[in-house]
């Protein structure tokens, strides 16, 4: 899909968008962790390179 020129410029840089989708699945994920401990599921933290 080809975005034009105009909407390439005012969309907002996509770090940004990418830091923020994985804040969000990060909660998500901490949440379904905590309401369901029987998945056994473990929240680990690690730092980008």
């Amino acid at each position: 899909m080809e975005m034009t020129k105009e909407a390439r410029e005012s969309a907002p840089p996509l770090r940004g968008n990418l830091d923020h989708m994985k804040r969000a699945l990060s909660m998500l994920f901490e949440f379904v962790a905590a309401a369901r401990p029987e998945l056994g599921l473990k929240v680990e933290y690690k730092e980008d390179e």
